[in-house]
């Protein structure tokens, strides 16, 4: 199961290619700031984890921004990329004492904490109903989250936990055109499965405003809010992650 999702990036272009999709390139990027709520458990054997609130409990620092990159070839029909990656770290001495990966950590000894995501999507966006001043499409493709969190003391030493899954979506997005160059916009995809040991699943969305402006009016200003709750299972390994707040950033389209 796991590689037939790997082939669907193949699948998406060569049906893409197949529409022959009318030449068109763009990108955006975008810096997103997001606050974080989550938990997450890592057990070992006979030993259970502890479930862990990275910011009550380790004092994870979540509010550092992210990079957020989308490329597309095509304009009703497009192939697009996208690439965003997530990196919070704190240190601090735990309230608690918590069992993760195996050891104990204790409130006597600073533990230092990291969480770091790589996320890609790559995906077919169609454009099923549109007009001068408005869009409604569908997306299709593959998310793959590639995720490490961390724990470590002069104690114990490092443990961590690795993640590394690709994830089919599926959703809806639309832009509805307002005077003097201004429009709305919003976006939401996810899908959760379950496969072998593994099961997980997310839900990430986007609404916001544009302001196009130039000749071909091939340039914009956007801001909006951007979400995304993940979670993610296997073995005895759990995660879940809650990120929202604002996203700025800027287009080009040729």
């Amino acid at each position: 199961m796991k590689k037939m999702l790997l082939l669907l990036p193949a699948l998406i272009l060569a049906s893409c290619l197949g529409r022959a999709c009318a030449a068109g390139l763009g990108v955006e990027a975008k810096l997103w700031r997001p606050d974080l709520d989550s938990k997450v458990r890592s057990s070992e054997d006979d030993i259970d984890g502890t479930d862990l609130s990275l910011e009550g409990d380790i004092n994870i620092d979540s509010e550092d921004d992210v990079p957020w990159v989308k490329l597309w070839l095509g304009k009703g029909h497009r192939l697009t990329f996208t690439y965003m990656k997530f990196e919070f770290s704190g240190e601090d001495n735990p309230e608690l004492n918590f069992n993760f990966g195996g050891e104990r950590f204790r409130t006597s000894v600073e533990a230092k904490a990291k969480l770091e995501s790589t996320v890609y999507r790559i995906a077919w966006e169609a454009d099923w109903w549109h007009s001068r001043n408005f869009r409604l499409g569908t997306i299709f493709g593959t998310e793959i989250f590639d995720t490490e969190f961390s724990v470590e003391n002069d104690a114990v030493g490092k443990e961590k936990v690795d993640v590394s899954v690709p994830v089919p979506i599926l959703g809806l997005q639309g832009e509805v055109g307002l005077p003097f160059g201004f429009g709305v916009y919003g976006e939401v995809a996810g899908l959760y499965i379950g496969y072998g040991k593994f099961e997980g699943g997310f839900i990430e969305w986007e609404l916001g405003v544009k302001y196009s402006f130039g000749k071909q009016k091939n340039f914009s200003l956007i801001a909006g809010y951007r979400a995304l709750d993940v979670t993610l299972e296997e073995d005895d390994d759990r995660a879940n992650l809650e990120l929202g707040g604002f996203a700025f950033g800027v287009g080009l389209k040729f």
